[in-house]
């Protein structure tokens, strides 16, 4: 009987990022995610996910994540209960991050946090004195409760010359955006309005 139960609880979990309506019902999901962009152009990427059990019912055992980004680096993750060895698939375009939560919540209105993190170099592109800052877009944004992204910049690259969607609040050297405010579309930044080229 036990075995049957886990199974249906795989299913209905999987069922959720597949976006079955059923399923999304049973969760729900918030996001909180930082793109630090660092000097050397790596930016680490930090996603604080919180699951709410809208049931009595289920629980989620695994989560799994397909993020835009083919080359990824030091992913890690972690839930209340200590870390957790995350298993990576990469693909021609992106790459997936799977875990299997060490602490399991039953109970509706109940919440599981969990972090998953990792380094890329797929986001910021420096040509001379022009850095981009391309991120990609919130798919199914419907799926998600709330989706709170902010990018995190080096402070000697000054005012962006460019922003997209131009709606994030910057400060000196974060912007964030909601995800009312992202929409579907992705996040485009530009600094430096000059490049020097040698003949």
């Amino acid at each position: 009987m036990r075995k049957i139960l886990f199974t249906i609880f795989a299913f209905i979990f999987l069922f959720i990022f597949a976006t079955s309506t059923s399923a999304q019902s049973n969760f729900a999901t918030d996001y909180k995610v930082t793109y630090n962009v660092l000097e050397n152009t790596v930016t680490h990427v930090n996603f604080d996910v919180t699951l709410t059990n809208q049931t009595a019912q289920y629980y989620a055992s695994s989560y799994s994540i397909q993020v835009g980004f083919k080359n990824i680096e030091n992913v890690q993750a972690s839930d209340p209960d200590g870390k957790i060895t995350p298993v990576v698939t990469k693909n021609s375009d992106e790459s997936n991050i799977e875990i299997t939560f060490n602490k399991r919540v039953v109970g509706q209105g109940l919440q599981l946090p969990f972090t998953i993190s990792f380094d890329t170099k797929d986001i910021a592109q420096r040509s001379g004195k022009i850095w981009d800052i391309n991120i990609p877009g919130l798919a199914k944004q419907i799926e998600y409760n709330s989706f709170n992204v902010n990018v995190i910049v080096p402070k000697f690259l000054g005012t962006p010359s460019f922003i997209k969607p131009d709606i994030g609040k910057f400060d000196g050297t974060n912007l964030s955006f909601t995800k009312e405010e992202l929409g579907e579309s992705g996040i485009s930044i530009s600094f430096g309005d000059e490049e020097i080229y040698i003949f």
